[in-house]
């Protein structure tokens, strides 16, 4: 091809490459041979006509100014085109081209040889894209194309032992057109194929780089830089397996599991049992044990000595088991007295037991069960229950039952009729009275049915509304209860005296009061603990004329308490007796919204008060920690929370229909002046007291316990602080020994919180 031109073409050279470059490039193109230059229509370079391109640098647009080999600090680069790899050291023999802002310090020129002698150059602090090369400083050949290529030969050889085998004599050729060399003599490109016990699988490999224009490589394989490594090894031949035998046993089902010795001489069965496979009648077990023989005349394999049959089992190949339908869908098996198991389709018998679950059943005839029963007269003989075709029934025995022989339904002899339980009647007897059903007034409250007594103690229960019970003690004094519920642990009397636990509704001084006794020993109160109260709870607590939400307490052999809580007090919202474990504190925030933050983070105050409620209750706008040793930590971020802090809310009232009425009720929601600042804020919760664990890192090194933890430079988490003194930078006091890998690796530790 004429294109590529030496240093000194001829005319007729110079022509023949124009022409090609016309041909193959368009019409539109031209060619200088004193530049090198081929240029478009519009004047732009598209490639050069020579093989060598040289580049320069300087500081003026003809290259007179701080000529140099360097870019730095420069603001123009030159370029000559010519078959000459070496470079001119005069300005004019150059093209100058100014860089925008100059090279600086920073920029480099980068090229790409894309073939056919065409580059692309580009100024910039590092490559834009795969295959451009910063200049070197030589000069460049273009028809080198700028693409790096890696490729790995590899030759293989087997050998019987572990001595590596000779190094190759010769060297070969690899051909990057097609990815293909050839093996020195004895070697092969291919692992070749070898079954030999022991044999060992020999590689040398060559790694070579293809920059561009470069069309094959030699493998140097003689070269001992290029180690001989043992890749692989044949096994060794195994010894020959013992064999797997089988022998079979038929029994009765109801004998127990069978017997056998072991080992066996020769590939035979222990006695009583059979290589071949036995009938099996009904009622009988198919078993199999598992044999293993050696067949070695002197090699003990696998544990079995030679020429012997070890044993194991044996096994039930079949066995009548229970029988169920194919639409069973209960437990299997089901549990006779408990009928969850039973499944609701199908039928289950068991064979052990003989028990039959029918979940459908139909029959004609009597249906009976236990001993002999049958109706006689308005009672029954016997004990069971009986069912006959014609509908009558008894169930019970002869003292107590029910049944129905034809004309009348008898319990226990008597005859149960319409009337006798009749909707709007009530029945009295000995001051006790049944009501049932039709709007009877009981306390002044219409009740679907009652129980009451005019008899003193007595206690009394009405059901006064859809799924709800009063229940009434003595209401005859203004000490009485609503209602007393007693477990008096086999006496049959409700008595203070016989309370083991006991529930009192409704009392003087409370709404509700529960106990639990540690012996029946004297007389209890239901209205306050007693010197045997082991533990005691009272809601709705009147004490002289302070009023109490409520109070829980374990309690002394003298009645003292010991520990619990009380909540709702005229002082405190709880106070607690007795010590809290675990305990973290928590405070409420108000964060911007979007910030990142993890749980474990350090949180902060801005010095931004949102909202305060007398001494007791403040709340502010806080941000995760920025800078090391930060002061105003307010805690450790735990969560982001839906519910709005007490101190941001109002009572409202809303009117509710209820009863056919509007009634109004008192409901809780966000104070609107704070609505600007929520609409950005989140609700956090900041734990500040007790412990807990947070975010850090090894910024100022590792951790031992006790070290204390300030905030460091990385945003929300701590560090180790430099020394021991509590300061107000310090966040927490850590609970476990911590090792960093970097100064940046973040950990979540134990710790102690210290700032709340």
């Amino acid at each position: 091809m004429p294109f590529a031109l030496d240093s000194n073409p001829s005319n007729i050279e110079l022509s023949d490459a124009i022409n090609y470059l016309l041909g193959n490039f368009g019409a539109n193109l031209s060619a200088d041979p004193n530049t090198g230059l081929i240029t478009g229509p519009t004047g732009q370079t598209i490639a050069y006509l020579y093989k060598y391109l040289s580049v320069r640098y300087a500081d003026s647009a003809d290259g007179s100014l701080n000529f140099s080999n360097s870019p730095t600090n420069r603001q123009y680069y030159g370029v000559r085109n010519n078959n000459s790899s070496v470079e001119s050291t005069n300005p004019a023999d150059y093209i100058w081209q100014r860089v925008a802002g100059g090279f600086s310090t920073t920029k480099f020129l980068f090229y790409k040889v894309s073939g056919g002698r065409q580059i692309e150059f580009f100024v910039g602090t590092v490559a834009p894209g795969y295959a451009w090369v910063q200049d070197s400083g030589a000069a460049i050949d273009l028809d080198a194309i700028s693409v790096v290529i890696t490729a790995t030969p590899t030759i293989y050889i087997w050998t019987a032992t572990s001595t590596p085998p000779a190094r190759p004599a010769t060297s070969t050729t690899y051909t990057w057109l097609t990815g293909t060399y050839t093996a020195p003599a004895l070697w092969s490109v291919e692992v070749p194929s070898n079954t030999t016990p022991g044999a060992y699988l020999w590689e040398i490999a060559i790694t070579i780089v293809q920059t561009g224009g470069i069309n094959t490589a030699t493998l140097d394989w003689p070269n001992v830089i290029y180690p001989i490594r043992a890749v692989g090894r044949n096994g060794d031949t195994g010894q020959t397996g013992n064999s797997a035998i089988t022998a079979y046993r038929a029994q009765d089902q109801a004998l127990a599991t069978p017997t056998f010795t072991t080992p066996t001489s020769g590939p035979n069965a222990p006695a009583g049992w059979t290589l071949g496979t036995p009938s099996v009648s009904v009622g009988q077990v198919l078993w199999y044990i598992q044999g293993e023989y050696n067949s070695s005349a002197t090699l003990t394999i696998n544990g079995v000595a030679p020429n012997t049959t070890r044993w194991t089992g044996p096994i039930a190949a079949s066995v009548f088991q229970d029988i169920r339908s194919d639409n069973w869908n209960g437990s299997n098996p089901p549990t006779f007295g408990s009928p969850g198991t039973w499944g609701t389709t199908g039928y289950y018998i068991s064979r052990s037991t003989g028990t039959a679950i029918l979940n459908n059943l139909g029959a004609r005839g009597t249906l009976q069960s236990g001993s002999s029963p049958a109706i006689s007269g308005s009672s029954m003989t016997g004990a069971g229950a009986v069912i006959n075709n014609n509908g009558t029934f008894a169930v019970g025995d002869s003292s107590n039952n029910i049944t129905y022989n034809g004309s009348t339904i008898n319990l226990n002899g008597n005859i149960v009729a319409v009337g006798n339980l009749k909707e709007g009647t009530t029945t009295t007897q000995g001051g006790n009275t049944f009501g049932f059903g039709n709007g009877t007034s009981v306390f002044g409250i219409s009740t679907a049915g009652f129980f009451k007594s005019s008899n003193a103690g007595t206690a009394g229960l009405a059901g006064i509304a859809t799924n709800s019970v009063g229940v009434a003690g003595n209401t005859a004094s203004t000490s009485s209860y609503g209602a007393l519920f007693s477990n008096t642990y086999g006496y049959d009397s409700i008595s203070a005296t016989y309370v083991v636990t006991g529930l009192s509704v409704a009392g003087p001084n409370f709404g509700l009061f529960t106990q639990r006794r540690s012996a029946q020993i004297g007389s209890a109160s239901e209205s306050g603990p007693g010197s045997y109260t082991a533990a005691y709870a009272t809601l709705g607590y009147l004490s002289g004329s302070d009023h109490y939400g409520g109070r829980m307490f374990t309690t002394n052999t003298s009645g003292v308490d010991v520990r619990g809580i009380m909540a709702g007090g005229p002082t405190y919202g709880l106070t607690v007796t007795g010590g809290t474990a675990p305990f973290t504190g928590c405070h409420d925030g108000l964060l911007l919204k979007d910030t990142t933050v993890v749980a474990g983070d350090i949180i902060i105050d801005t010095g931004v008060i949102v909202a305060t409620s007398g001494v007791t209750d403040t709340i502010t706008e806080v941000s995760v920690s920025a800078t090391a040793n930060q002061k105003g930590v307010l805690g450790i971020f735990a969560a982001i929370s839906t519910q709005i802090p007490n101190i941001l809310q109002i009572p409202v009232i809303v009117p509710v229909w209820q009863d056919n009425e509007w009634v109004d009720t008192v409901e809780y929601e966000l104070n609107p002046i704070y609505q600007p600042i929520v609409d950005t804020h989140d609700y956090v919760a900041i734990n500040s007291v007790g412990e807990g664990q947070m975010n850090v890192c090894g910024e100022n090194g590792d951790f031992q316990v006790g070290d204390l933890i300030v905030c460091s430079s990385i945003p929300g988490k701590g560090m180790k602080q430099s020394d021991d003194l509590v300061r107000n930078t310090t966040v927490a006091k850590i609970r476990e020994n911590v090792v960093f890998a970097s100064p940046t690796e973040v950990k979540l530790v134990s710790c102690i919180y210290m700032c709340g």
